[in-house]
């Protein structure tokens, strides 16, 4: 017999009892596949629930649970922590305290089609307080500068103390409650803003009020401005009807002025007089005699001295 037709008999012989067991192995890997289970193990946060309002947790042995689960490949692995129930709750008797929780796996609610089959730890400690009431002072929390020439002048809060509830040893380690911060930057005067109160530690169950009313106090600063080189008037007294001469030495001066920066800022050079005033002087003609240099002109608020030199010296010479 021909070796290709010795192929093709070996092919088609009993060909329907090889398909069908070709079938056969495909349902049964089917099957095997199916009926596949996988472990998966995830970190599950821990709740308590039911705390009584009288009560706070301020401590617990660990904040999340491994949770080892068996299920199908399709169903496990969609699975997320939120799918997950840990019942743990307290009732209304608990006392200030520990109390210990134990976590079977049949404690955990899952899905259909998972089977929990271990909690590490399988024990939880949770230490419980109580809720306790305290007067606290409010701060303004402050950023920026004010503008230049300008100063942060009082802050205040209204109120200035809060109603603060908490567990009793948080409280402890709480001296004041800052507000949201406030931004003065660039700021010329002052302003009120309501701002809420901020309080980042745990365990703290109201603030009451919540929110304060801040008064922003902005101050003008004092300034100081040299003007150089000011001529000096110098006035001659009369005598006989004449007006005497008179040279003054040095003839011009340099002039301090001090007062509010914008009205500092502001002041013109040419606003800026000095008078060496010698009209009551009752000296000879030739003589020459010390006078203390005044500085006019200058607006009420503003004040002008000569820092040197504290005399001008006045020469008495005859009139025209």
């Amino acid at each position: 017999m021909p070796p290709r037709k010795k192929v093709r008999e070996a092919i088609f012989h009993n060909l329907g009892l090889k398909s069908g067991s070709v079938l056969l192995s495909l349902l049964l890997w089917a099957f095997v596949i199916g009926q596949e289970v996988y472990e998966v193990k995830y970190r599950v946060p821990v709740i308590i629930h039911g705390v009584p309002e009288h009560l706070a947790v301020v401590d617990q042995s660990v904040a999340a649970l491994t949770i080892s689960v068996l299920g199908q490949p399709r169903v496990v692995r969609l699975l997320s922590p939120q799918d997950f129930d840990v019942n743990l709750h307290l009732d209304s008797s608990a006392t200030p305290g520990e109390t210990i929780f134990e976590i079977p796996p049949d404690r955990v609610r899952v899905p259909n089609g998972v089977r929990v089959i271990g909690v590490s730890p399988s024990r939880l400690n949770v230490k419980l307080e109580e809720i306790v009431e305290r007067q606290i002072p409010v701060h303004p929390r402050v950023v920026g500068r004010p503008a230049v020439g300008y100063r942060l002048g009082p802050v205040t809060a209204t109120p200035n103390t809060v109603t603060v509830r908490g567990a009793a040893s948080v409280l402890t380690t709480v001296d004041t409650i800052n507000t949201e911060s406030i931004d003065i930057a660039n700021a010329e005067s002052g302003f009120q803003q309501r701002l809420p109160l901020l309080l980042h530690v745990s365990n703290i169950t109201s603030i009451d009020p919540s929110v304060v009313n801040v008064e922003i106090g902005i101050e003008e600063e004092t300034a100081e401005r040299i003007f150089t080189g000011v001529a000096v008037a110098c006035m001659g007294p009369i005598k006989a009807g004449n007006v005497v001469n008179a040279a003054c030495e040095p003839s011009r001066v340099d002039v301090r002025v001090t007062g509010l920066y914008s009205a500092v800022q502001q002041l013109r050079a040419d606003a800026v007089h000095v008078v060496a005033d010698a009209s009551k002087a009752t000296a000879e003609i030739g003589s020459r005699i010390q006078i203390a240099p005044v500085v006019s002109g200058l607006p009420a608020d503003l004040v002008g001295v000569v820092p040197a030199p504290a005399t001008i010296t006045v020469s008495l010479m005859p009139p025209d």
